[in-house]
């Protein structure tokens, strides 16, 4: 009997290996013949005691505003789980809006144990960032990639994107705060909230509010938020693949509102602006 034919429910059986979804269990996707299907969030024990491999493919969430958030971008690879190991599945949720500036999008991952940090990711999408209301003030960026992109907004307002060694830096104000490990960058006077679980940077609902930036390994900045020099999108969060432990892996961003690998029939209709992540998995 393969490892992921027998779900034991709630009761760890000894060195079985243990699976946290987080986040919507809508978003989380078994092709029809897979072997596991997940029907609510929890965390599942699978046993017997072996070591198998997964191919997994992650898509970040878009920011807020629909059709002028940023979209997720996309993370795929090979990697090899063990028995006795916990791991946390992430789906990341849609950014929030209301009124002008929106919430960033979430990142989706996969992290070992159930500490989420750089250190114990193994595979990020980086999410998208929070647009702006109404229409015309310029698009987010979309999640990465190794890169998430910038946003656009009035006079360089727009966030930065973040990279592999650091988050995004905010738009051309001081009210708006950079992207960090793991977390989006807030605009000023944030207070549409940003996607979760995955960490997207809160928007704001004032007037000529900004956009939050997208969750991802690195978030992206935060859109400036004033009403003197003007208001920007949020940049998208990076990507992040681990280097020895994730094989035949691509990372690929988004641009704007389309998401990255946006063709591949898996991703569903998840993963454009305002929607939330997209992790599928099976036996690789």
């Amino acid at each position: 009997m393969s490892l992921l034919q027998l779900l034991l429910g709630t009761t760890t059986p000894v060195g079985a290996l243990s699976v946290t979804i987080t986040g919507s269990i809508t978003s989380v996707w078994v092709p029809s013949s897979g072997p596991l299907v997940l029907s609510s969030a929890g965390t599942y024990y699978l046993t017997p005691n072996e070591t198998f491999s997964i191919s997994a493919k992650l898509w970040g969430a878009g920011g807020g505003v629909s059709g002028q958030g940023g979209a997720g971008g996309f993370a795929g690879g090979t990697i090899t789980l063990f028995a006795g190991v916990t791991y946390t599945v992430i789906v990341g949720g849609a950014g929030q809006h209301t009124g002008e500036g929106a919430g960033g999008g979430g990142f989706s991952g996969l992290f070992e144990t159930t500490s989420l940090t750089q250190a114990n990711a193994r595979m990020i999408a980086g999410a998208g960032g929070g647009g702006m209301a109404p229409a015309g003030y310029g698009l987010a960026g979309a999640g990465g990639g190794t890169n998430g992109q910038d946003g656009v907004g009035n006079n360089g307002g727009g966030g930065f994107g973040g990279s592999q060694s650091a988050g995004g830096a905010p738009g051309n104000s001081s009210n708006g705060t950079a992207g960090s490990a793991l977390q989006g960058g807030s605009s000023g006077n944030a207070l549409n909230a940003g996607g979760s679980p995955g960490n997207g940077g809160p928007g704001s609902t004032g007037g000529w509010g900004g956009g939050g930036g997208g969750g991802g390994y690195f978030g992206g900045g935060g859109g400036q938020s004033t009403v003197v020099i003007g208001k920007g999108s949020g940049g998208g969060g990076s990507g992040y693949l681990h280097p020895t432990l994730v094989t035949a892996g691509v990372l690929t961003a988004g641009n704007n509102t389309t998401p990255g690998n946006s063709a591949d029939p898996d991703r569903g209709t998840s993963g454009n602006s305002a929607t939330a992540g997209r992790v599928a998995l099976a036996l690789s």
